[in-house]
């Protein structure tokens, strides 16, 4: 609403005014399907945005690419997702290049060469991500095994007592110094307490799937002095335009 407001107070696009229509795709990618089909044939709009994962958003841009209508990608991240065509864009950091900052910073900024990962088996998201992140671990520590421990799990899992005490007993074997979440936020800090809950205490590490509210709400004191690699910082130097106008106006709302 914020950014619809903004846009219409200047004029809108080109002349038009915006209006936004707002559907559920319900994390399913036959309803985002479904809901994309009657976008455009309810509603006739002239583009599209979202989506949060590749599914949601493959499931909803081939709709559009057929249709010949421009669909923003605004969530997903694997890097393949412009590739379904023309009319598909995608604005978010790839997990290729996610992989990579988040490898050399950690290496760079912490010394962190062997790392342990959670990686979510069920989900292309944490699949892709945590192979990224190996080979650029690969790459900038020169180490031919820097992450020697991957805790497999599904999204969504509760109970993460038995990869927790896997990590438990080779801590100190392996030489582990941090554990890396290319999560969700539901899974992080339900992780981050259970590990804390074990008196494991290595620092942890998170992507943008753990960039939101839940992180905190969830994990509480657990998730104190986690970093985590995401997308866009409001405090961030030199934010101008329309980009400067719509947090100034976000936060007063």
């Amino acid at each position: 609403d914020v950014a619809v407001d903004l846009l219409n107070a200047k004029g809108g696009i080109k002349g038009y005014p915006v209006i936004a229509i707002v559907v559920d795709g319900q994390s399913k990618p036959a309803v985002f399907a479904t809901k994309a089909h009657r976008l455009l044939e309810a509603f006739k709009v002239v583009g599209a945005i979202g989506g949060n994962d590749i599914s949601y958003a493959t499931a909803a841009g081939e709709v559009f690419q057929d249709a010949k209508t421009p669909f923003l990608d605004i969530g997903g991240t694997t890097a393949t997702i412009p590739l379904v065509g023309d009319y598909m864009f995608m604005s978010p950091i790839p997990d290729n290049d996610q992989g990579r900052a988040v490898a050399k910073y950690i290496y760079e900024k912490f010394g962190y060469d062997t790392v342990t990962i959670f990686k979510d088996v069920a989900s292309a998201y944490g699949t892709k991500l945590t192979e990224y992140i190996i080979h650029f671990l690969k790459e900038f520590t020169g180490k031919e095994n820097p992450v020697p421990l991957v805790l497999s799990y599904n999204t969504g899992d509760s109970d993460y007592t038995a990869q927790l005490t896997r990590l438990k007993v080779n801590i100190n074997k392996l030489g582990i110094q941090a554990i890396i979440l290319p999560t969700w936020p539901q899974d992080a800090p339900k992780i981050a307490k259970q590990a804390r809950e074990l008196a494991i205490n290595l620092p942890l590490v998170g992507t943008d799937g753990v960039d939101t509210s839940a992180l905190i709400e969830v994990g509480g004191d657990a998730v104190e002095g986690m970093i985590f690699s995401t997308h866009f910082s409001a405090s961030q130097p030199g934010l101008t335009g329309f980009a400067k106008e719509f947090v100034e106006e976000y936060i007063k709302k």
